[in-house]
């Protein structure tokens, strides 16, 4: 990573040379691990309903349980479902547009590179050996 005075902010030892694995890893790595994170969250609840179920089918074949415990078993499930669509959909969310800011930077780029080739790099070659080089 570049700064203000065109030096190296960030100097990873064993390093062979930029790498724009490393460098996109840097830029996106914290909203990508804070979707991963919303998306084990839904998969840990994905868990929980076969359980909450399990409690409710106990209630319903045991007469002498008070009756509020199968309305909370039932509220129960109702909610960890709600919950596990909200954690989805911000997993969904955050994916997209962790996708899309990649897909940018990667245009930018490239789109960088080509206009620092020079007229006498551009007549040295096609068009499309330039676009492969990019």
């Amino acid at each position: 990573l570049l700064g203000t005075d065109g030096k190296a902010d960030v100097v990873i030892e064993g390093a062979k040379g930029p790498s724009l694995i490393m460098a996109l890893s840097l830029s996106f790595g914290g909203p990508f691990l804070r979707g991963a994170l919303y998306k084990v969250v839904n998969d840990l609840l994905t868990f929980v309903s076969p359980l909450v179920l399990e409690l409710l089918i106990g209630y319903i074949e045991n007469r002498d349980e008070a009756s509020w415990k199968g309305y909370f078993y039932a509220g129960l499930m109702v909610s960890t479902a709600l919950i596990q669509s909200a954690f989805l959909q911000q997993y969904f969310h955050v994916c997209f547009t962790v996708g899309m800011r990649l897909r940018s930077a990667v245009i930018s780029a490239v789109y960088k590179k080509s206009l620092r080739l020079s007229n006498a790099a551009r007549k040295q070659s096609t068009q499309g050996e330039i676009v492969n080089l990019m």
